[in-house]
């Protein structure tokens, strides 16, 4: 009787609370899947109301990002006013007062702060205001580019704040700066002295006679030379040296079009020389005697063999002839003699072909190794670069004007009736304006994600509460038939249980 009452008991309690696991006892397996079951409904939660405030978050940046572009718009419309001939200088002013309350209302929407009193854009630096106009109307970045990553998922994040600088973002800027530009003029300058050259900057030419102070002249008397030559009030360039090049800087500001460029014409028997190199043998020849050595020209390598010199001092033309009587010396590149000029042991290798030489096609003459102090040296290197120009400045580079400063020259510019700023302005608004649009695109974007996310999590949810509900809830049904036999049993027991309690021995004795 004991047991059907606990029977009873378990049942109504589980009628009355709707779980079948009333206690840890009842199905210790099954507790422990609730229980894994709940922590994971938990955590689903936890992400939904953080993707909850996200979506408030996003929601607040899209309506006062888009609140921007529209006074972005009102302000392109004023440039454009403002860009007609017909305006007057008093009439740019009114505009001016209009454009410095659209910017001022436009500092305002920077520094919007969340229901909790943090700046959506000033990136990780929440408790500061993300833009500072200072005493003298320059406007500054206080924030910095940190990024709160938020968790959505077990498996994905999203932003919670922004970078300022991102969404009121620079607009590009030309800058005229001095055009530059280094021309290469070769190592032998001798050729310069008494034969014509010429310079021209596309629409001037100047004419040099040869003639110089020194000879060979230096750079800078080549330099002088066009610096003085008849007509160079017309030249659009300065000349000067700059290391071992010469450099011709524009005397005005800005962007150098094609055909513009500088261009030296030197005298004509540079054009197609013949590159030399002068190669030291080193002091004591004898060292070469029973070795060998290598010359290469960058493709072709000889081997040389000095075992079958005779005894006694090695003489330099006993190598020249080793090079000059190697089996492969057709396709060698250099013709090879002595540089009694410099030293008796030396030789001069001298381009077959004549034109420049990369620095890849130098010659290397590799000594024995008893030889310390063999030398090789650049005599000329074919003088095919002297038309070659290299643009250190083309004359105008773009900087990145900040959000703000564009607007406050554009005011500066109505103030001073600078039409050619007013203009300027025009293009760098509209710059402002596409970027304000691809800021208010990526809000967008990420808004639909949390969106997204959030279905995904709503039906992750419902599966879980699903598998809960199949581990934790009671069938109704089977548990009142369940209860209603264990009463039927429980009764009569205890029908039993009195009758047999009532019976005496003594009634039958």
């Amino acid at each position: 009787m004991q047991e059907n009452q606990a029977q009873v008991a378990k049942t109504r309690e589980q009628l009355s609370t709707g779980k079948e696991i009333v206690r840890p006892s009842d199905n210790p397996g099954k507790v422990s899947a609730i229980e894994n079951l709940d922590r994971a409904i938990a955590k689903n939660e936890t992400y939904g109301e953080l993707i909850s405030q996200l979506k408030d978050r996003y929601q607040l940046e899209e309506t006062v990002l888009t609140n921007s572009a529209d006074i972005l718009v009102r302000i392109k419309d004023l440039a454009i006013q403002s860009a007609n001939a017909t305006l007057s200088a008093e009439d740019r002013q009114i505009v001016a007062v209009e454009v410095e309350s659209l910017r001022d209302e436009l500092l305002s929407i920077a520094n919007t702060r969340d229901m909790n009193g943090n700046s959506i854009f000033a990136g990780g630096k929440t408790e500061l205001s993300a833009f500072v106009k200072a005493e003298d109307g320059t406007v500054s970045y206080q924030g910095d580019a940190r990024q709160t990553m938020v968790n959505v998922s077990d498996s994905r994040q999203l932003g919670k704040n922004r970078n300022g600088l991102e969404v009121f973002a620079s607009a590009n800027r030309p800058v005229d700066i001095t055009a530059k530009f280094d021309v290469q003029l070769g190592t032998a300058l001798s050729s310069f002295t008494g034969a014509s050259a010429s310079v021209s900057d596309g629409t001037t030419s100047l004419d040099l006679d040869g003639t110089y102070p020194s000879n060979p002249p230096t750079l800078s008397e080549i330099a002088d030379a066009i610096n003085q030559a008849s007509g160079n009030e017309d030249f659009n360039y300065t000349a000067s040296v700059n290391g071992a090049s010469l450099r011709f800087e524009a005397k005005e500001p800005g962007a150098i079009l094609a055909g513009d460029e500088p261009v030296f014409t030197p005298p004509a028997a540079l054009v197609n020389g013949n590159s030399q190199f002068s190669v030291r043998l080193g002091t004591s020849l004898n060292d070469y005697q029973n070795t060998g050595g290598i010359v290469s020209d960058g493709v072709t390598t000889l081997a040389l063999d000095y075992t079958s010199y005779s005894d006694g001092a090695v003489a330099a033309t006993e190598i020249r002839d080793a090079i000059l009587n190697h089996a492969d010396y057709g396709d060698f590149n250099y013709t090879v003699s002595l540089d009694t000029a410099v030293s008796p042991n030396s030789l001069v290798f001298t381009a077959k072909d004549a034109g420049a030489t990369s620095q890849s096609g130098f010659p290397v003459f590799t000594p024995p190794t008893a030889v310390t102090d063999q030398q090789s040296t650049v005599l000329e290197t074919g003088f095919a670069d002297m038309n070659e120009s290299e643009a250190g400045e083309t004359g105008q580079r773009v900087e990145g004007v900040g959000f703000f400063e564009v607007i406050e020259d554009f005011v500066i510019a109505l103030k001073a009736n600078n039409s050619d700023d007013i203009e300027r302005a025009l293009g760098e608004v509209d710059d402002l304006h596409s970027n304000m649009s691809l800021a208010i695109g990526r809000v967008g974007s990420e808004l639909q994600s949390t969106e997204t996310q959030e279905e995904i999590n709503l039906e992750g949810g419902l599966r879980l509460q699903t598998l809960l509900s199949a581990e934790e809830d009671l069938d109704y049904a089977a548990a009142i038939t369940r209860f209603n036999q264990e009463m039927t049993r429980l009764e009569a027991t205890q029908s039993s249980f009195a009758r047999v309690s009532q019976l005496s021995l003594f009634e039958y004795l």
